[in-house]
Formats: C-alpha cells, sequence, structure tokens
C-alpha cells in the first residue's frame, strides 16, 4: 500500500511541475531538433545538410527519434516517458530495499517521489531521468541477465555513463 501512495505522490508532483514549467529547458530543445530530423530521414543533424554533433545523450535522441517517426510531439513525449522513468526507478529501488528494510525503502523512494529537483526533471526534457532509472536497472537487475543489457544502455545515455555502467 505504501508503495502505491508514493507511486501516486511521484506521479502527481511530476504532472505538478509539467504544467507549472510550461516549456521544457532550453538544451532539451537543441535534442529535440536532433531528434526531429533523424526521425524524418534527415539524419542526425542540427539543420539539415550540415554535420555538427551537439546532442548529449546518444540513447535518448534515438528514442526521441523514433517518436518524432510515429509523429508523437516531442515535448509531451519526453515528459511522460522520463515521469514513467521516475516511476519505474521508485518501483526498482523499493523492491529492492524493501526486504531488507522497509522503512528505509519509504523512506528512500518517498525523498526521491516528493524532492522538489527530482521532481522537476522530467518536465526539462533532459535526459536525466532516464539515466537514473538505468542506473537504478543496472544495479538492482547486476544478477541476471537484464543488468548487463540497461549497463549497455546506460553506456549510451550520456558520455559519463560509460563510467557509471562499469
Amino acid at each position: 500500500m505504501w508503495l502505491w501512495a508514493v507511486l501516486a505522490a511521484c506521479l502527481a508532483s511530476r504532472v505538478w511541475f509539467a504544467f507549472a514549467v510550461p516549456l521544457c529547458a532550453e538544451d532539451a530543445y537543441i535534442t529535440f531538433r536532433y531528434a526531429f530530423h533523424a526521425g524524418h530521414g534527415m539524419g542526425v543533424v542540427y539543420n539539415p545538410g550540415e554535420a555538427s554533433w551537439g546532442y548529449t545523450s546518444l540513447l535518448w535522441t534515438t528514442l526521441l527519434a523514433g517518436a518524432a517517426r510515429v509523429g508523437l510531439p516531442l515535448e509531451t513525449f519526453a515528459r511522460v516517458f522520463l515521469t514513467l522513468c521516475d516511476l519505474g526507478t521508485i518501483a526498482l529501488v523499493y523492491r529492492k530495499l524493501a526486504p531488507t528494510t522497509r522503512v528505509g525503502a519509504i523512506s528512500g523512494v518517498a525523498f526521491f517521489a516528493l524532492w522538489p529537483r527530482f521532481a522537476h526533471l522530467p518536465a526539462t526534457g533532459l535526459e536525466t531521468s532516464l539515466v537514473t532509472f538505468l542506473v537504478a536497472a543496472a544495479v538492482t537487475q547486476s544478477k541476471n541477465r537484464w543488468g548487463a543489457m540497461f549497463a549497455g544502455l546506460l553506456a549510451l545515455s550520456r558520455p559519463e555513463g560509460l563510467a557509471m555502467s562499469v
């Protein structure tokens, strides 16, 4: 029951920030532009016909390019997907900690769900919530084959993701 309450609080805090902060962070729009062009067959470029590199996360840009390819609005897709990443992070961390310390598990995930800085991150449109989810997934699934997959995705998530995946 506590987990469901924390998940609901997490969702409410992310939705609140999505409405309170109507635009994503400036850097997110750079990635959105690269993803839009990639999703529409123009290559991973800022301006069609000009080779340049200005995005931070290959994984995030690729996910956004897939959303652009099927016609989803990138700002909305980013915010929803990143909120789902935060909900997944909470579920993974709680599941890992609860058998050892239920109070620690609840307080830890409640902190993550409600601390304003974490709650604001999905509204930015930046890949931080994705990276956080991949760290949690790689750690909590480290003893099975999924852990290696999550560590590999973490390596593609940001330049420092490679070091984190090791």
